[in-house]
Parts: structure tokens; sequence; C-alpha cells
């Protein structure tokens, strides 16, 4: 096993040297632990932003339409021409249909 280990070890320090020659590297070290630490906030930041644009998806509201005010909801109804309302009590709106079909 320690054998395995010690060629692993050496395949990739020769693979590394050979990248090396040819120029290519990378501009950061992988290996430190400072750069781990940036990648994890990275990773942390691009979480919180997930989530924050899910929870403003969440706040939009329940049904599209015009806007109409309460008196003219009441007016109406008092003339038997709404089918139905339901009053949406955390975002303070009433979605509804007329008997027209609106």
């Amino acid at each position: 096993m320690r054998d395995r280990i010690r060629r692993a070890r050496a395949w990739w320090a020769e693979l590394q040297k050979q990248r090396r020659r040819r120029g290519w590297t990378l501009p950061f070290d992988l290996g430190s632990s400072a750069t781990r630490m940036v990648a994890v906030l990275l990773l942390f930041l691009v979480g919180l932003a997930g989530l924050f644009t899910w929870s403003l998806r969440s706040l939009d509201p329940v049904a599209t339409g015009r806007d109409t005010s309460l008196g003219e909801v009441i007016r109406q109804a008092s003339a038997g021409q709404v089918g139905a309302v339901t009053l949406h009590d955390r975002d303070h709106r009433m979605t509804g249909r007329l008997k027209s079909g609106q």
C-alpha cells in the first residue's frame, strides 16, 4: 500500500513538473489554507445569493389582475356581481372573480 502511495505521489510530482515546463500554472496555490478559505467563502456567498433570490420570489403577489378599491368590491358584491372573493391575510390582498368572468 505504501508503495502505491509513493508511486502516485511521484506520478503527480512528475505531472506537475511537466505542467510547469509547458508554462501553464494557476495564478493561486490550491494547497494553501487561504485559498481554501476564499473558495469556501465564495461558495457560501453564492448560496446566500440563491437563498435571497428564492426568498424574494416567495414575496411575489398571489395572483395577477387589476387593482380595485375595497369600495368597488363592496359595491359590486351588493349588486350581486361578485362570484367569489378570497382574502389573503398575509399579503393584504383580495382575489376574486366576478360573475361576468372578469
